[in-house]
């Protein structure tokens, strides 16, 4: 594992590591090199810190070293934990995308401390099947998981008070759905073109 001192990955750090399984990135982390784990296919799991605030390049250009994703081709990628506390769509659009090769991904955690994930963060993640709330949530935002049609069923958290527009629609897949007790309305279109049997 790496070290509480390290606040920068650098690019292409780890790119070819092809062996590479798993790992974790302390909170001190502020900054994910261009190709930082470029073509580390057998990734399973990573973690986006805290500390993370500039965008994750979505870029496939294998020719321009200095722009490409952290995560160009890690297609070995399964599941993915987010501790950034205000999430939105700089921070994820890199998962679910075919020229990067992250299409397996099919779990995502929210480490306690995330607040708020922001509209069409998540939109058309199809191969999402879980999501892991934190106790800390309170904020999802209009579209977040719109069209994410493998999740089955979600717990959302307690301290959850506001959910927008179409946030879960057309995810067809979704059977089963906990809402809180803080929720006092419920948003437009959230959750048309479901296939609920039981919320």
């Amino acid at each position: 594992s790496l070290g509480k001192a390290i606040t920068n990955i650098g690019s292409h750090a780890f790119s070819g590591c092809s062996q590479l399984r798993e790992l974790p990135i302390p909170d001190t982390v502020t900054s994910l090199g261009a190709g930082a784990f470029a073509s580390c296919q057998n990734l399973e799991a990573i973690i986006i810190p805290e500390g993370i605030k500039h965008t994750i390049s979505t870029s496939a250009d294998t020719e321009a070293a200095s722009t490409l994703s952290p995560f160009h081709g890690c297609s070995g990628l399964r599941k993915v934990t987010i501790m950034v506390p205000m999430t939105n769509g700089n921070h994820t659009r890199w998962i679910h995308d075919e020229a990067l090769g992250t299409t397996g991904i099919t779990e995502v955690i929210f480490g306690e401390g995330v607040t708020a994930i922001g509209g069409d963060t998540f939109r058309d993640c199809s191969t999402l099947e879980t999501i892991v709330f934190p106790g800390s949530l309170t904020t999802i935002d209009s579209g977040a998981f719109r069209g994410c049609r493998n999740l089955k069923q979600l717990s959302l958290p307690a301290s959850l008070s506001s959910v927008g527009n179409s946030v879960f629609r057309e995810c067809t897949g979704l059977q089963t759905i906990e809402l809180p007790s803080a929720i006092t309305a419920i948003a437009d279109q959230l959750f048309m073109d479901l296939s609920l049997i039981h919320i």
